[in-house]
Parts: C-alpha cells; sequence; structure tokens
C-alpha cells in the first residue's frame, strides 16, 4: 500500500474535490474514508463506497497527515459530543471512563 498513491497532482485535486462534495451531499460527519477507483488511460475517477467509523477509522492512513492518533479520537469524540449535544439538549455521561483511561483526554 502506497500512501499517498502516486497520482498526478491534478487528479490528486480532482479527488479531494469530490470527497468534499460527497461530503457535504451526504451530509457526512466524522471523518469517514471515500474510496476511489482511477483509470489512467480515461482519466476517469469513480467513487466506490463510503466507509463510516469504526470502519474507517484505519490509523495508517493518517500517519502522513501530521495529525496524531491522539488528537484524531479526541477531535472525533469532541465532535459527536458537541452533534448530539445540539440534537438532544445537554447530554451527560455517568461513567468518567474517558478521563480515567485516555491521556488524549486531558
Amino acid at each position: 500500500m502506497i500512501i499517498p498513491a502516486p497520482l498526478p497532482e491534478d487528479i490528486t485535486l480532482k479527488i479531494q474535490e469530490i470527497s468534499k462534495q460527497v461530503y457535504i451531499d451526504f451530509k457526512l460527519s466524522g471523518c469517514p474514508r471515500i474510496d476511489f477507483l482511477y483509470q489512467p488511460t480515461t482519466e476517469q475517477i469513480y467513487i466506490i463506497e463510503i466507509n463510516s467509523i469504526p470502519g474507517a477509522l484505519q490509523i495508517y492512513l493518517w500517519e502522513k497527515s501530521g495529525i496524531s492518533k491522539d488528537l484524531l479520537l479526541k477531535d472525533l469524540i469532541q465532535e459527536a459530543i458537541k452533534r448530539n449535544t445540539n440534537r438532544i439538549g445537554n447530554i451527560s455521561f455517568p461513567s468518567n471512563i474517558l478521563e480515567n483511561t485516555s491521556s488524549f483526554m486531558k
């Protein structure tokens, strides 16, 4: 597996733009993984599937992004809490397991 894929820069940019539009159009949240196939002879780009968490949380995909696993998980948890708090009002957790077991939450 080669990450990032060895694609021409214009194709990489086009895939990134398609990914952003798919994220918006499908009202996605968090960090889904959108899989593509690219046909170099025709320069066709095909969307294969959208993978949600936990399926998409492949840490090796984030290694070259400069985002640490701890920061990624912290941001995802905070986003989920914020999204659900806005949707259903104040929420609370009867346990402090996140604070006690995860150093990245501090």
